[in-house]
């Protein structure tokens, strides 16, 4: 669920970001649209990396608490100096499960106090809405290209901001001191530290309530040989057999 930090309202409020983050429950998001299936999600680094955090999730960014989220929530009307209006939520495509994964987000968010509408949309009109800096929240996802966190890292730095790849609009300057920093370095126990450095800057800013991570699963023959499933090969792996004997 990612944060417009442009909008006037989201983006000076990190209370009103916490608190939403807070009011979603991700293991039953996880139950309802993926069939308990995928993981929640603790940062935004995948944990095939290998510069992943296996103890991220002892501090406690993705947990669900309404009664943590309805105090943050006071906290955000104060910032605001008063009500806070109503919030909008842009939703790629018009389907079936795009609609309930709103619905789903929707009822969470007003069970602790907020008012939210969402607007469902096909693709082209999304990404416009995203691109061009006027979607409030919106909710996606992303793919690695590379088995490297800094695939991720370039999501959060202030030079790719919409249309770029950075769509909440985030800056920290020394985030993006670090990420030019980590871009230019081979492997080494010092990057993967800075790798981990930085996942927590973002977390803690909150520019987007991270959910889950995707987790695909394969079926095959076994006369299909030479095949390994890989979560970076996107099908071009080379060399596959068939063996004629079976």
């Amino acid at each position: 669920l990612g944060f417009n930090m442009e909008d006037p309202i989201l983006g000076r409020n990190k209370p009103l970001r916490l608190a939403m983050s807070r009011a979603i429950d991700r293991e039953k998001f996880i139950e309802l649209f993926f069939n308990g299936r995928h993981k929640v999600a603790h940062g935004f680094v995948a944990p095939l990396m290998d510069s992943y955090d296996a103890s991220i999730k002892e501090k406690g960014y993705a947990r669900y608490d309404p009664g943590e989220a309805r105090q943050l929530l006071a906290e955000a009307e104060e910032v605001h100096g008063g009500e806070l209006p109503e919030l909008r939520l842009a939703m790629p495509g018009t389907g079936t499960f795009g609609r309930q994964m709103g619905q789903f987000l929707q009822r969470q968010l007003t069970e602790i106090g907020l008012r939210v509408e969402v607007e469902y949309m096909d693709w082209p009109t999304y990404q416009e809405k995203v691109n061009t800096r006027s979607a409030q929240m919106f909710c996606s996802g992303v793919s690695a290209s590379i088995p490297d966190a800094e695939d991720f890292l370039g999501l959060f730095c202030s030079k790719y901001w919409a249309p770029g790849s950075n769509k909440f609009n985030y800056r920290n300057e020394e985030y993006d001191r670090l990420y030019e920093k980590v871009s230019v370095m081979f492997e080494s126990p010092e990057r993967v530290e800075l790798y981990r450095k930085m996942e927590l800057m973002v977390l803690e800013d909150c520019p987007a309530a991270f959910l889950n991570h995707r987790v695909a699963y394969v079926l095959h023959h076994d006369w299909y040989k030479n095949y390994k499933p890989h979560a970076f090969a996107y099908g071009l792996s080379k060399y596959r057999r068939i063996d004629l004997a079976k």
